[in-house]
């Protein structure tokens, strides 16, 4: 974990691991970050010191006075999803004869994209991906002179960014992903500005887990769901098919009771706890704590020391009512 001082009351820390988590974010990324979340200290000055404790001389940088700020896991998140009765610069379409962009690539894609495929740690998902080049990005390759452009990123729609504004049907609702401009990775590893238009959902890791709420995955075209994972906002992701990012949820509890618990894994014994299928009522719209479980994959009621080479984590969110 390391800090940096802007010269102010503001001191902003991050993972130096980034993404890698020991190696592997996901095998270890719950571990690290439940670690994080519950055994922060307030009284922390640096250096692995406390408050009243003294530091090395060479050490400019005191924390005193520690106040977490609120952050944005812990704010209100509105979607940014297009109001499909309330637009005019969109079009919606299921028609064979008018197949819409970022379509299945199973129907096939159209001439101008490209079948994209999408991993992030256990989930994948394809999708069909306008191909284009970046407005304004100097490339030494001529293989993208004939790409029509498009301006990278945006935390809205846009219908002047040079994504095909044609869109599939939803899943469901009255909102519609929206088109945004993405390179396929670092801008500095690309001698060529290709980038692709994906259709961005949201909200995503706003329900106790990894992943994107069902509003997220309804916002998609039919068939589709919300993947986390590759945008700068990690409360976005993008529409992909045939794909596992929406699996399954269980959940003990109902409206009447004051707590429920969600999880995306299910045996026997946790049907004999009473998990039943189905997420949390939406009544429970606060995540009061996540629990992470090492268990016997397929049986929960065993002992891990019997499983060794065959155990798995889950994810168990705490649900209440704010």
């Amino acid at each position: 974990l390391g800090c940096v001082d802007w010269g102010c009351d503001v001191v902003s820390c991050a993972w130096s691991g980034s993404h890698q988590y020991f190696g592997s974010a996901s095998v270890n990324g719950n571990f690290v970050w439940s670690f994080l979340q519950q055994y922060s200290n307030p009284q922390h000055i640096g250096k692995g010191l406390l408050e009243g404790e003294e530091l090395p001389s060479d050490y400019q940088l005191a924390l005193v006075n520690v106040t977490t700020i609120v952050s944005e896991d812990d704010t209100d998140y509105e979607s940014t999803g297009i109001d499909i009765a309330g637009s005019t610069a969109f079009q919606w379409s299921d028609s064979s004869d008018l197949r819409p962009h970022y379509g299945n690539p199973n129907r096939g894609c159209r001439y101008d994209e490209e079948k994209v495929t999408l991993q992030a740690g256990d989930y994948y998902g394809e999708v069909c991906a306008p191909k284009r080049k970046v407005k304004n990005f100097d490339s030494t390759s001529d293989d993208v002179d004939f790409l029509r452009s498009c301006t990278l990123g945006g935390m809205q729609a846009n219908p002047q960014n040079g994504c095909p504004t044609d869109l599939p049907s939803v899943n469901n609702g009255t909102l519609s992903a929206y088109p945004q401009c993405s390179m396929d990775g670092p801008r500095r590893h690309f001698a060529s500005s290709v980038a692709h238009c994906y259709l961005t959902c949201d909200p995503c890791r706003n329900n106790g887990f990894d992943e994107c709420d069902d509003a997220a995955h309804d916002m998609c075209p039919k068939g589709a769901a919300c993947m986390t994972g590759f945008l700068r906002n990690v409360k976005q992701g993008i529409c992909v098919y045939n794909s596992n990012a929406r699996p399954q949820k269980y959940h003990v509890g109902d409206a009447s009771a004051k707590q429920c618990f969600e999880t995306t894994y299910t045996d026997a014994g946790l049907a004999a706890q009473g998990y039943v299928d189905g997420a949390c009522d939406p009544v429970f719209n606060s995540i009061d704590a996540v629990e992470y479980e090492i268990i016997c994959n397929g049986d929960s009621t065993r002992n891990i020391k019997d499983c060794p080479d065959d155990q798995t984590t889950i994810t168990i969110a705490k649900k209440g009512i704010a």
